[in-house]
């Protein structure tokens, strides 16, 4: 995953990556992206034990649309520059 091979640290803390070709259409369409969401939020009920969930992407967009879906977010290059989250909550 492009992303991951940016910022291998990011690697250990990743539960759950979903691509283009599970999301059946692209991602800058808000219920394209929604359905990947709710799979991740799915896929990681357990482990969040009712923790937040949090979503680290690239692109402005899918930031704000995890937002929308309630998560914390955090932007890749925050994180290459040393910082924890761009979330504005």
């Amino acid at each position: 995953m492009a992303v991951l091979d940016r910022i291998p640290d990011l690697t250990s803390c990743v539960q759950v990556v979903v691509g283009r070709e599970t999301m059946s259409g692209p991602k800058n369409n808000f219920d394209v992206f929604a359905r990947g969401f709710t799979v991740c939020v799915e896929a990681t009920a357990g482990a969040r034990t009712g923790s937040s969930i949090i979503c680290v992407g690239d692109m402005p967009y899918e930031l704000a649309f995890a937002r929308c879906l309630g998560a914390r977010t955090i932007d890749i290059e925050v994180l290459r520059g040393g910082g924890e989250s761009n979330d504005p909550a």
